[in-house]
């Protein structure tokens, strides 16, 4: 959040942050494999500008791989969860894990590694980064 905060200006302009960040989902998702190519290189691009140290001193990349799988895991265990909440055909078991799996190559391709491959590998990670957040 220190690199958000420090570098994106979301306060200032937080629809245009919002409507980033669903380009980046949209076209990973429903886009073509050279525009998702395209996309992921110009967001590599920004992530290897983006460091600092947050408010308690701890230095912080963008393109750290541990934070990187931090947001991958967070944004798709979201998406995961509204959409077996709110969704008229909850996924099975099997397609969930397909979702799952499926969404790591646009985030492996930013940086993130050790991607989780199942629902229970994802609730895992997100239950090992709990120590990590903060208040």
């Amino acid at each position: 959040m220190a690199g958000v905060a420090g570098h994106s200006g979301f306060r200032g302009d937080p629809w245009g942050r919002l409507q980033r960040t669903s380009e980046y989902i949209a076209t990973t998702s429903f886009g073509t494999e050279a525009h998702a190519e395209r996309v992921v290189a110009r967001i590599r691009g920004i992530h290897r500008r983006v460091r600092g140290t947050d408010h308690l001193g701890r230095p912080y990349r963008a393109d750290d791989p541990h934070l990187l799988r931090w947001v991958h895991i967070a944004e798709i265990h979201s998406f995961y969860a509204a959409y077996q909440a709110y969704s008229g055909t909850p996924l099975s078991r099997a397609e969930a894990d397909e979702y799952v799996a499926r969404s790591n190559i646009p985030a492996a391709k930013l940086g993130a590694t050790d991607l989780p491959t199942t629902v229970a590998e994802l609730r895992d990670l997100i239950q090992a980064y709990r120590p990590e957040l903060m208040p």
